[in-house]
């Protein structure tokens, strides 16, 4: 059985461990377009060289490169991710690399909402086997807190962060707000993807540098998985090239490397894991739609969350997690309402030293200390509904273009959900001022070009025979929780379903 992957991401992932499980006797050719994602000052050992000196440079290189904006960027060791043009919008995040975007992310690792399945095809019972199946592979933080309320199920299998007590503080707070207003907050442990079990080699050293690059390589990327199912002898093939098309009748790929174009295959199965922006590009190509699709994304915003009680012991020291501490679900007590997806931060150095000369480093650290223990910052995260939409054209000379449909919904406008926000969040000392909050160009979270059931593409991934869609291109909408887990799981289903006819197969 010949099977063609195309794509690194988690979407090829979560289908190499249903093929390792349910594949027998297939042969496996993985096609990516193979980009290295790191930057210029990558190295071979990266936390042998993390030194003073080495942040300096670090931080020297990446204001020269990116200039000055808030927030400031997110890098893999001073690179951030490629970039596709949205017409009369901007610049959206776009997977090239081994890995995906995963080498950029910043671990968040979490099943949908109950409330987030409303319009899904396919139910959290549907994916629950595939959950557990994702998370043995890439690991999830967390404990059993309140945050389980909300969500369609408790996979963390590895302890929790270590959190400061102006953390715990918050969570305690939002935990006791009242739940009967339109929205109930409720407030848990990050669960991310990241090593925290004690004797690991690449265990959480609680540098806070995460912004910039993880020193020991604890924050899953997709890449490590891919390289292991390559090592084990799962992938027998690697084809480096962009997939442009396949052929639906005879189950070829055209895939261009290096300016030349060749015919690879035929292959008895497709999966495409390209990203829901490069897998709708393949489709359109290959069915020769020219207009019509449209992806949805989550707007974000950023704002600030104020400790104006007394002072919590503990708070201020330089060991610390630098993504998110805490996550906190906005559930909706009306039907017709979205859920809405938070992720707290510590005010880590990386927001200061991205602006300030490295010779100011030294005497602004104490300040910095005492902020970390007064200033948090929230990342509010809504579902597609009020959200931005894109739009995909095919042009006759073959050219792939994208523009913007329909501009986001300002969260002010959204009915309840900012006051619900600052007032869940209000409380215990904490304050949320009526500011802001700053709106981010995109989350990177890009879904629901190709709806599952609704068409183009049947229950079970399936775009034409034997060729199956496998990211979030499928999703039915856009939720607002990270949209990471679910796509490993599901792409492990829809993997799965394509070789259902064996027997036994059942998970």
């Amino acid at each position: 059985m010949k099977t063609a992957i195309i794509g690194s991401g988690v979407a090829a992932v979560g289908v190499l461990r249903a093929l390792n499980e349910w594949g027998t006797d297939t042969e496996v050719t993985l096609i990516d377009i193979g980009e290295e994602a790191a930057g210029e000052l990558q190295t071979a050992e990266p936390a042998g060289t993390w030194t003073k000196e080495y942040y300096q440079q670090l931080y020297s290189y990446i204001r020269k490169r990116y200039g000055f904006a808030f927030p400031p960027p997110k890098t893999l060791f001073g690179a951030d991710p490629p970039k596709r043009n949205v017409l009369d919008w901007g610049n959206v995040w776009e997977s090239r690399a081994r890995g995906g975007l995963t080498n950029y992310w910043g671990g968040s690792l979490l099943p949908l909402s109950t409330a987030e399945f409303r319009d899904w095809s396919v139910t959290a019972d549907d994916l629950a086997p595939y959950y557990s199946r994702a998370v043995d592979m890439m690991g999830m933080t967390g404990s059993q807190d309140a945050l389980d309320e909300l969500l369609c199920g408790n996979y963390v299998n590895r302890p929790p962060l270590e959190t400061p007590p102006i953390i715990d503080a918050l969570a305690a707070s939002v935990n006791k707000s009242d739940s009967g207003g339109p929205y109930t907050l409720r407030a848990g442990a990050s669960r991310l993807a990241l090593e925290t079990r004690q004797g690991h080699h690449n265990q959480c050293d609680y540098s806070g540098a995460c912004m910039v690059g993880c020193p020991n390589n604890a924050i899953y990327s997709a890449k490590r998985d891919i390289d292991r199912f390559t090592s084990d002898g799962n992938i027998a093939r690697t084809v480096t090239g962009k997939v442009l098309a396949f052929d639906p009748g005879k189950r070829t790929l055209q895939v261009e490397s290096n300016n030349k174009q060749q015919t690879i295959g035929p292959y008895d199965r497709i999966y495409l894991c390209a990203g829901c922006i490069g897998s709708t590009e393949i489709v359109m190509r290959s069915m020769n739609i020219t207009d019509g699709l449209e992806m949805a994304d989550n707007t974000v915003y950023s704002f600030p969350i104020l400790y104006l009680g007394r002072g919590v012991s503990g708070s201020l020291d330089d060991k610390y997690f630098g993504l998110t501490n805490l996550i906190m679900g906005c559930a909706p007590s009306e039907p017709d309402n979205r859920f809405a997806f938070l992720q707290v931060y510590l005010n880590y150095d990386h927001m200061w030293r991205y602006f300030m000369p490295v010779s100011s480093w030294r005497a602004f650290q104490p300040l910095a200390r005492y902020a970390r223990a007064r200033i948090l910052w929230g990342r509010v995260f809504t579902h597609g509904d009020h959200s931005q939409r894109y739009g995909f054209q095919l042009s006759g000379n073959g050219s792939f273009s994208m523009n913007i449909l329909r501009k986001p919904t300002p969260i002010r406008k959204i009915p309840n959900l900012w006051q619900s926000i600052r007032r869940g969040i209000g409380g215990g000392g904490f304050f949320v001022p009526n500011i802001g909050p700053v709106r981010h160009k995109t989350s990177s979270h890009y879904a629901a070009s190709m709806p599952l059931g609704k068409g183009l593409v049947d229950v079970n991934g399936q775009v034409a025979s034997g060729v199956y869609v496998c990211d979030s291109a499928v999703f039915p909408d856009s939720p607002a929780t990270s949209l990471t887990f679910t796509i490993a799981a599901n792409a492990c289903r829809i993997a799965h379903r394509s070789i259902s006819e064996t027997p036994g197969s059942t998970p």
